[in-house]
């Protein structure tokens, strides 16, 4: 039995998972491990067919994470039977519109763009290291969350700084592109090829969230655009600033270019106006006792309500609005919140449906289908690196 990996390098985590190499590849098993770098960290398992287990470990870097990954893995399965693997990697800049099997240009390629993804291209090429190493034979492939977008309008890709930044690759790119492309697959599949082809908003919200505006079946725009740090407020990331910001911090408080890097990532978002936490779930529990959680709600679901406002511009209007990651699957109170400004649209709940987080919570009378998915990126990653090594394989032998 063959077996491909899925593998997500974080800037402090990795997620794997393993998936018996069908046609339409299933989950056997998964490892992650958290908070890499810390005396937190931890390794995360679940065999087939079994609970989760959660156990403490030293794991100083990337490198050691995977390692303790693929040695978890060779209990499970006989790694000698993986066909391929493949890497969620973020930035793909301009140099990469589609997965592509990972050789030594290609390598070399993603090191350049390091500059483009500081926080999680170095952590993806040593996890790519280590299954070199481990497994020579094993194909990889690199999938691209930038690629979704790779087509959009060149209106929509602009960032009006000078030609020579410009050349520099300063341009909008879009980023949760393999969550993007799985709820567009399903959605296609589920609701049907007219319904892929109207008028859509998909947010994926999550620790880090995003929006992005399709029409017949192809992204026009979507919220995020040079980095991940962009677009609406996030757990822990600022979203869209005044460019202004980091000078006056500079000026006023000597902030650093690596200092005012870190804040954006790593400080700001729910986390900053609430003072106390970047997670939803302990902000909803929270708001009703502490202004400052309730404030951050607020802000969320003003600004993603913003945001559909704006993308449905650039589509003429709105047929579908479709939530995905962990907020927009799990909490009908925000979905509630974000859709009650869009009546104008002719938009309206079924209360009773998005309470249950149904795939459809759209009322009868709606002149917009809202649904629920919950976004596979893994089984996106598993699916194209299986498409890639059979195309690559079919070229070679014809």
């Amino acid at each position: 039995m063959g077996f491909l990996l899925s593998v997500n390098a974080g800037s402090s985590s990795i997620k794997c998972a393993a998936y018996v190499a069908h046609d339409q590849p299933e989950e056997f098993c998964t490892a992650t491990v958290e908070n890499i770098g810390e005396p937190t960290a931890v390794l995360i398992t679940k065999p087939a067919a079994a609970a989760k287990s959660t156990r403490a470990a030293a794991i100083p870097d990337h490198t050691a994470a995977m390692h303790q990954i693929l040695d978890w893995l060779a209990s499970q399965l006989p790694l000698e039977d993986l066909q391929a693997t493949g890497h969620r990697i973020v930035h793909g800049g301009a140099a990469f519109e589609r997965p592509t099997r990972i050789n030594q240009s290609v390598a070399d390629t993603l090191h350049e763009l390091s500059a483009l993804d500081p926080d999680h291209m170095p952590a993806a090429l040593q996890v790519m290291a280590v299954v070199d190493q481990r497994l020579a034979s094993v194909p990889q492939v690199a999938c691209f969350d930038t690629m979704f977008f790779a087509h959009i309008p060149e209106v929509a890709q602009l960032i009006p700084l000078p030609k020579q930044v410009r050349d520099l690759g300063v341009r909008r790119y879009g980023f949760h592109g393999l969550s993007y492309s799985y709820l567009l697959d399903s959605f296609r599949t589920h609701e049907g090829e007219d319904a892929a082809k109207g008028r859509i908003i998909m947010a994926h919200l999550g620790s880090g969230a995003s929006l992005a505006a399709l029409k017949h079946g192809q992204p026009v725009d979507m919220t995020m655009g040079f980095t991940p740090a962009s677009g609406i407020p996030m757990s822990t990331r600022s979203g869209n600033l005044d460019p202004g910001v980091a000078y006056f911090l500079n000026r006023t408080a000597a902030q650093t270019a690596a200092e005012f890097d870190h804040m954006v990532n790593k400080e700001s978002g729910l986390l900053a106006v609430s003072e106390t936490t970047a997670d939803m779930h302990d902000l909803l529990q929270a708001q009703q006792n502490d202004p400052r959680a309730a404030t951050a709600i607020e802000l969320f679901c003003y600004e993603v309500t913003k945001a559909i406002g704006a993308l449905t511009t650039t589509i003429g209007g709105l047929d579908s609005l479709i939530f995905a990651g962990g907020i927009g699957e799990r909490s009908a109170e925000i979905r509630q919140r974000i859709c009650q400004n869009l009546e104008h649209l002719g938009l309206k709940l079924s209360q009773e449906a998005n309470q249950a987080s149904e795939r459809c919570i759209s009322a009868a009378e709606s002149d917009v289908g809202v649904h629920v998915i919950p976004t596979d990126e893994s089984l996106t990653i598993v699916t194209q690196t299986l498409n890639t090594i059979k195309e690559t394989t079919h070229h070679a032998n014809s």
